[in-house]
């Protein structure tokens, strides 16, 4: 069940009333008059449970029971395959073309049901600029990399060159080495 951003307690129960999921609408909102004084419904989605009682219901809608979606993006994901994952997601609308390799920092996503696919990609390489700018001005003066890009593309051959994050530095201090020779 979707409650609305900015959504009244009465459009929510005529709403509740036409999906079968209360009674009455006026009996829903006087019980949350009643019982439910002092706390407001909040706006998202939430599982509503077949026969779930309306004071359930109320608790439901007024309480942290909001459902959640995330996409992940694991380490080491080709920019194909990002594109693939969320065109593959029904919760995302639109469509979107393949973001240039890199630009997308791996990490987990809270994505909302009929979200843009590019939101949702612009959010993506936000948080990848943003942890790119940071991480550029803590490198190291003798870093063999002169640019932000240089420092992406090296981290996917080492990524690539090894699975275990333990084995990363050294693997990257190697390619350095190799690449002031």
């Amino acid at each position: 069940f979707v409650v609305p951003d900015g959504a009244s307690l009465a459009g929510v129960a005529a709403k509740l009333e036409r999906e079968g999921a209360i009674d009455s609408a006026e009996a829903f909102r006087l019980r949350a008059r009643v019982f439910g004084a002092g706390s407001s419904i909040k706006a998202g989605e939430f599982m509503l449970p077949k026969g779930a009682s309306p004071s359930r219901i109320l608790s439901i809608i007024q309480g942290d029971e909001v459902l959640r979606r995330f996409v992940t993006i694991p380490e080491g994901m080709p920019s194909i395959m990002v594109y693939e994952r969320l065109m593959a997601n029904p919760q995302l609308t639109g469509s979107i073309d393949v973001p240039p390799e890199g630009s997308i920092l791996p990490d987990t996503y809270e994505i909302q049901r009929g979200e843009s696919r590019e939101a949702v990609v612009r959010r993506m390489q936000a948080a990848m600029q943003r942890t790119l700018a940071e991480l550029w001005a803590q490198r190291s003066p003798n870093a063999v990399v002169k640019t932000p890009q240089e420092a992406i593309i090296l981290a996917g051959i080492v990524e690539k060159e090894t699975a275990k994050p333990s084995e990363r530095r050294l693997v990257a201090g190697l390619y350095s080495n190799r690449l002031r020779q």
